[in-house]
C-alpha cells in the first residue's frame, strides 16, 4: 500500500452479507478504510454525504444493479473509481452496455481470490493518487501563473523605480549636516 492510500474511502457492496463483509475485512486488514453495504440503495445514500473514492460492487443485486449504482455514484462524484464483480456471464453484457455508453468500469469475476482483489485495488488506488497529484500540480501551476501575472501588472503607488543619483560625497555631507 502506498502513502496516503489508507485515507481513501472504499465502499464494498454485495447483497450477500458474507461476501461484502469478507472483502471489507480483507481491505481493512491491509490498511484501507472500507465500509460494507448489503444493498445498493444503502451505499447510494451513504455516498451522498461522504462519496467514496473507490466502489467495489456486485453487479447482480436487487433494487439497483451494481452497474446502475456505479453510474449514479459517478454522477455524484466523477472521480470515483469502480470495480464490478460478478459470477454470472450475463452480467458482463450489462458491463459492455455501460462501456458502450462511455462508462469506464473495471471488472473481475467471482470467486475473487484475495491476492487478485488486492492487486486490482492497489492498481486503482495508484490511478486515483496519480490523478489527484496531476490535478494538484495543475492547480499549483495555475496559482503560480496567476501570481506572476498579478505581480507584473501591479505597480505600487509612490514606489521609486530607481534610487536618486547622488554622489557619495553629497550623501556623506548630508549625513554630517554639511552641504556639498
Amino acid at each position: 500500500m502506498t502513502e496516503g492510500s489508507n485515507k481513501l474511502r472504499i465502499f464494498v457492496v454485495d447483497d450477500e452479507q458474507l461476501i461484502s463483509w469478507t472483502i471489507t475485512l480483507i481491505l481493512r486488514h491491509h490498511g484501507y478504510e472500507a465500509t460494507a453495504f448489503t444493498g445498493s440503495l444503502q451505499a447510494l445514500t451513504a455516498a451522498r454525504s461522504a462519496p467514496p473514492d473507490l466502489i467495489i460492487s456486485d453487479i447482480d443485486m436487487p433494487h439497483l444493479s451494481g452497474v446502475d449504482l456505479a453510474i449514479q455514484l459517478r454522477a455524484c462524484s466523477a472521480t470515483c473509481k469502480v470495480l464490478l464483480i460478478s459470477e454470472r456471464s450475463t452480467d458482463i453484457e450489462l458491463l459492455q452496455i455501460a462501456r458502450a455508453r462511455e462508462h469506464q468500469f473495471e471488472f473481475i469475476g467471482k470467486p475473487v481470490h484475495p491476492t487478485v482483489l488486492l492487486s486490482k485495488v492497489q492498481e486503482m488506488i495508484q490511478a486515483i493518487l496519480s490523478s489527484r497529484s496531476a490535478a494538484e500540480d495543475f492547480a499549483r501551476e495555475r496559482i503560480a501563473e496567476n501570481l506572476r501575472q498579478s505581480v507584473t501588472s501591479v505597480k505600487p503607488s509612490g514606489a521609486v523605480s530607481e534610487p536618486p543619483k547622488r554622489s557619495p560625497k553629497s550623501v556623506l555631507s548630508r549625513a554630517s549636516g554639511k552641504t556639498a
